[in-house]
């Protein structure tokens, strides 16, 4: 499946800016990320509205192509939920 933003590039420009900002305050965490920076898993928490378009976004796409068969009342039985961070190589 593929999908578009509107306005990726402005939408890339915001993130990039929200996690330079981020990674200049923060020594981030250490995991997998040799000569790089990771930052703690609280992006949507941090990163502004450039984060939570994004988050929105991918919780958009996963709904519409998640289908409940048992589901009852027009509810699903489960909820997404994200968890976000940055890696700077």
């Amino acid at each position: 499946m593929v999908t578009s933003l509107a306005n990726p590039d402005a939408l890339n420009a915001a993130l990039r800016h929200v996690i330079e900002t981020r990674r200049a305050g923060d020594e981030g965490v250490q995991r997998s990320n040799i000569l790089g920076w990771h930052s703690d898993s609280e992006m949507l928490r941090w990163g502004g509205e450039a984060a939570k378009t994004l988050a929105l976004e991918c919780l958009r796409v996963c709904a519409s192509r998640t289908d409940d068969p048992k589901m009852q009342g027009g509810q699903p039985r489960f909820e997404f939920g994200i968890e976000m961070w940055a890696n700077v190589s």
